[in-house]
């Protein structure tokens, strides 16, 4: 499902097969500093995949986007112990942020 949001762009939730990670995609294409809400949107969007708790996501959202906006290859990603964060944050071009969030139990990990 895709959905827009007249102030914070694009987000869409991907609910797939049976027993495979679900995962939610939020977008910011206003700049490179999304607004609180906007951080407090992706909270409340990965809650809907993940059974992370709102502070663990909360924490793994900003050390991702931070991660991001600072690394030359502007991407970022960080695991949790029950969900992973992709995310692309940079101020080129006016800036822009966007991140997945993916249902994860952490089993297939190395």
């Amino acid at each position: 499902m895709f959905f827009e949001h007249k102030f914070f762009g694009e987000m869409s939730l991907s609910c797939t097969i049976p027993n495979s990670p679900a995962d939610v995609f939020i977008d910011f294409d206003k700049g490179s500093t999304p607004p609180k809400t906007w951080f407090a949107l992706a909270v409340k969007a990965g809650q809907v995949v993940t059974v992370e708790t709102a502070v663990t996501l909360q924490a793994g959202i900003q050390k991702c986007y931070h991660a991001a906006l600072g690394d030359p290859s502007e991407l970022s990603s960080v695991e949790l112990p029950k969900s992973k964060i992709e995310c692309q944050a940079f101020r080129r071009d006016g800036g822009a942020v966007n991140m997945t969030i993916y249902a994860d139990d952490g089993k297939d990990r190395d």
